[in-house]
């Protein structure tokens, strides 16, 4: 199981953003302001400060949510591993791990496909801008596409086979969704009023709070 993420691995490359948009010149995460409004679909007619705290909250509620579950499925991973021991062939152990990835993709594709949804109703904030969002959008629906796409081929595979792992690797290459970051990026990081709404949002800390902790920061 070494890079088997890379099915939703995008999503996570994509707090990368977040990370440029809503951190302090010295790296750390700014400090929380007041809690933002829930991130339920909004009309094109509600009031822009509005929209603006529902887009921020769906955004990094979105990156965070892909976060912690990597982060959980590594860990479980890692359980199985040490509390199989030699008792467990390895066919049964990638058996295992090949179950805890099917869910894992499951629920990155359903995460990815609603939260685009919900951020097209909700509408590009004028801080956000059109360009940001769409591409955003875009980049979540392409992420959960392809995650639904691979699932059929993840579940097809069979882990008792010599080849199972290198297989799997070969799943991981290739994903058009990985493409659309670094564009991202390069909008967040000219966005300082984007800095400025992130940092006011609580759910925006705590994922760059996580990633600098997975980075070791």
């Amino acid at each position: 199981m070494k890079r088997h993420l890379s099915v939703t691995s995008v999503l996570l490359s994509a707090t990368l953003v977040l990370s440029a948009c809503s951190t302090n010149t010295d790296g750390t995460a700014a400090p929380a302001g007041t809690s933002a409004a829930s991130a339920a679909p909004v009309s094109a007619q509600v009031d822009d400060s509005e929209r603006e705290a529902r887009w921020a909250t769906s955004f990094c509620t979105t990156l965070g949510s892909r976060a912690k579950a990597a982060l959980e499925l590594m860990k479980k991973m890692f359980a199985q591993a040490m509390e199989a021991g030699e008792n467990v062939s390895e066919a049964q152990m990638q058996a295992m791990q090949k179950d805890l990835l099917v869910e894992f993709m499951e629920d990155g594709a359903k995460e990815s496909l609603d939260a685009a949804k919900q951020l097209e109703e909700i509408g590009a904030p004028a801080v956000v801008g059109e360009e940001f969002h769409q591409q955003f959008v875009t980049l979540l629906k392409t992420s959960g596409e392809e995650a639904e796409a691979a699932l059929g081929k993840v579940k097809a595979l069979d882990p008792a086979s010599p080849t199972f792992e290198a297989e799997l690797d070969k799943l991981s290459e290739g994903s058009d969704a990985k493409d659309l970051v670094a564009p991202l990026q390069e909008i967040g990081k000219n966005k300082p009023e984007l800095n400025e709404v992130l940092k006011k949002t609580p759910e925006c800390v705590e994922v760059v709070e996580q990633m600098s902790a997975l980075a070791g920061k």
